[in-house]
């Protein structure tokens, strides 16, 4: 029962009340009523103590006095009414004070339990059976935004946010019921005035039989929120985790790994699980040379000290890499480690690089040539041991100072071109000048000079490569002396070997016609001895004839050759092979060949080599006809023919003999001839740039192979 009666009108009802009361009683007591209506003087009583404990008694009271006063004035009888009313009164007062106090102790009650229910910390409900709100306190009210009485009467359901209705709805229907005396603790969400969504921790409770149900909830947005940031944040890091190159990890109190990043695959080769399974893995990974370093890891995590360091690894698949291995540990107020987070990083193409930076700066260093670093406007920045060698200058003699003071007065605008030259990007190799010693020595360099740039592709400077080449210098001086001086005996010598065997056919054909006439003429008529003496001076002038013809030919190779032109070397072995008709049917030879190609050369003297070779070809032959092929293929910039044949063969100890003039294998007995046709060849094929050579076996047959360079029509040597 609600014993609340605080309104202005409901105290109106109780004083109108009162006071009729209190008439009707008076009025039955003078006997104008019957006995039953003198009770309603309990209804004032009632009321009055109901209304405010601490002045119902006093209420009454005064109603009693006056109560007694109307009696006297209006009983027929006063001093026999008086009686029976004090009584009356005394009792009406006895009974007031216990009403009064009863309602004294459930007012604290109530109010006890309202200040429990404003005041809780959580918003709080009492619904009835059909989920319409009796009651709400202010901080739901508050909650979501409903002043006043606007929440009271309105269903639950109106603030269930969409999704939530079913379950809140089965929650409500089984507390009702009376399901369950756990209450239902969830978390959800509920619509404000404004719209807007506020998370809440609900709980559903039973208010007992037939009370409805008593529902809480505290507002955890902000904690959602936190916990949204928190998700947010915790994927965030993943991501960045999953995307760093380097490994991530955690270790726990005792060094073992308690979190270690996706990219172990990539580094270590083994899954993440893999150091969760086997926890000696994070250790054992670690390359046996390089174990001792975990000892020092160990020491400075233990002095709370970070800690990096590089080592070695050994992967999964048994291959090295090189790691940076960094970490920092977390202690607790009495400096026990509670955690340990660091990463790898994978350093093999750095540590790659420094060595091979370092096996590139030993060959720098050990390197005999002037290795120089310098700046865009001269300034020198590195020197090497070789510099120091070759120049006689230390490197803290020279570092920071302009290479112009190694650069002879008479070419010093060479120094601005050279850098200008690299601040266009371009290098410039085998550059021959001149450079002065610390002793003021003059050396012959050759420079080879190429740009630095930066990581953006900025010239930032030159490296600049010099060796000393004045010995070379000296040398090529020398080598033209000579050169020339070759040239013009070679030149004195053909001219020589021209004259003389040109000057020598007349004085020759008058000693060869004066012997030729002797023979013809004293044959026979004088003793043997004449004859044999006569014999033998016919020959030798013959042969003296052939040798003087054979030199005039071969110092023409050089003096009287033509101007390159095209030749079609397959019309020009036909021509060469009409001229040789009668020595290749007179010896049953055979001579084939391949397509053959158009070379720039000297007809004539090309028709030579095509015929001493064949020539020879058949000359040299065995027990077998002569079989002689010819053929041509490309070799990069030049032609290389081959004359194969089917002969006796040479000997690998003559190959260069039989190219010297006049050098013969065999007497003439054998094979007649004076043993210039293949010198000729040699010095044809060397006119035209080329080369020839000899491949051979005795008994085999031999291949003769010559070069004749690839050229443009014009071209000349």
């Amino acid at each position: 029962m609600n014993f609340r009666f605080t309104s202005a009108r409901q105290h109106s009802i109780i004083l109108l009340v009162s006071v009729l009361a209190f008439v009707v009683n008076a009025v039955a007591l003078s006997g104008g009523f019957t006995e039953i209506y003198s009770h309603l003087f309990y209804i004032p009583i009632i009321l009055a103590s109901c209304w405010y404990h601490r002045r119902g008694v006093l209420f009454s009271a005064v109603l009693g006095v006056g109560y007694l006063v109307l009696v006297y004035m209006l009983a027929p009888d006063p001093a026999g009414t008086l009686p029976a009313a004090a009584a009356r009164v005394v009792v009406f007062l006895v009974v007031s004070g216990v009403i009064a106090a009863l309602a004294s102790s459930l007012m604290r009650e109530e109010l006890r339990y309202r200040t429990i229910f404003e005041h809780t910390g959580s918003a709080t409900a009492i619904l009835d059976k059909k989920g319409r709100i009796r009651e709400a306190n202010c901080e739901m009210k508050n909650i979501l935004d409903y002043p006043g009485t606007g929440i009271v009467g309105r269903n639950l359901a109106d603030f269930v946010a969409d999704g939530e209705t079913d379950r809140i709805s089965n929650a409500l229907s089984g507390r009702v019921q009376g399901r369950g005396i756990v209450p239902d603790r969830f978390e959800t969400r509920l619509v404000r005035r404004d719209g807007g969504y506020v998370d809440v921790l609900l709980t559903i409770a039973g208010a007992g039989e037939d009370e409805g149900v008593v529902l809480s909830f505290l507002d955890i947005t902000e904690k959602k929120e936190v916990e949204r940031s928190l998700q947010e944040a915790r994927i965030f890091m993943e991501t960045i985790i999953a995307n760093v190159p380097a490994v991530v990890y955690s270790l726990d109190r005792s060094l073992r790994p308690t979190y270690i990043s996706p990219k172990s695959r990539d580094l270590f080769g083994y899954d993440p699980g893999e150091f969760m399974d086997d926890p000696d893995l994070w250790e054992g990974i670690v390359h046996e040379d390089d174990r001792s370093v975990l000892r020092h890891i160990a020491d400075r995590i233990n002095e709370g000290r970070p800690y990096a360091v590089e080592v070695r690894v050994v992967r999964k698949d048994g291959t090295v890499r090189w790691v940076h291995n960094s970490g920092s540990p977390t202690h607790d107020e009495a400096g026990a480690v509670l955690r340990v987070d660091g990463s790898f990083t994978d350093i093999t193409a750095r540590k790659e690089a420094e060595e091979e930076h370092s096996f590139l700066a030993s060959i720098v260093e050990s390197s005999d040539a002037t290795i120089i670093g310098k700046t865009l406007d001269g300034t020198i920045l590195s020197w090497n041991r070789g510099a120091e060698r070759n120049t006689g200058y230390r490197a803290d003699e020279v570092i920071g100072k302009n290479i112009s003071m190694l650069v002879p007065e008479g070419r010093k605008g060479e120094t601005e071109m050279i850098l200008n030259t690299i601040r266009q990007g371009r290098r410039l190799e085998l550059f021959e000048t001149r450079r002065i010693r610390k002793d003021g020595s003059i050396m012959d360099v050759s420079l080879t000079i190429s740009p630095i740039a930066d990581s953006a592709g900025t010239i930032i400077g030159a490296s600049s490569i010099g060796r000393d080449i004045t010995a070379r210098k000296k040398a090529e001086a020398k080598l033209r002396s000579y050169a020339s001086d070759l040239k013009l005996r070679n030149e004195e010598l053909e001219q020589f070997a021209y004259v003389a065997s040109h000057d020598l056919q007349e004085p020759l054909r008058m000693v060869a016609s004066y012997v030729q006439l002797l023979k013809r003429r004293y044959e026979g008529r004088l003793d043997e001895d004449a004859d044999e003496f006569i014999h033998y001076a016919v020959d030798g002038a013959s042969r003296m004839q052939m040798l003087i013809n054979d030199l005039l030919a071969f110092s023409r190779v050089s003096t009287r050759g033509k101007p390159f032109e095209e030749t079609d070397t397959e019309a020009l072995l036909e021509q060469t092979l009409r001229d040789l008709k009668i020595q290749i049917e007179e010896s049953d030879a055979v001579v084939t060949h391949d397509p053959l190609p158009v070379v720039m050369a000297d007809e004539s003297q090309l028709s030579q080599v095509f015929q001493n070779l064949i020539s020879n070809a058949i000359k040299f032959h065995g027990s077998d006809a002569p079989r002689v092929h010819v053929s041509a293929q490309q070799s990069g910039d030049a032609w290389i023919f081959s004359v194969k044949d089917n002969g006796i063969g040479i000997e690998p100890q003559y190959f260069d003999r039989i190219f010297v003039i006049f050098q013969r294998l065999h007497s003439k007995a054998e094979y007649p001839g004076t043993g210039i046709g293949l010198a000729i060849c040699k010095r044809i094929i060397e006119r035209h740039g080329g080369r020839i050579r000899v491949a051979s076996e005795p008994g085999e047959g031999s291949t003769f192979f010559f070069t004749i360079p690839i050229r443009e029509v014009g071209d000349h040597v």
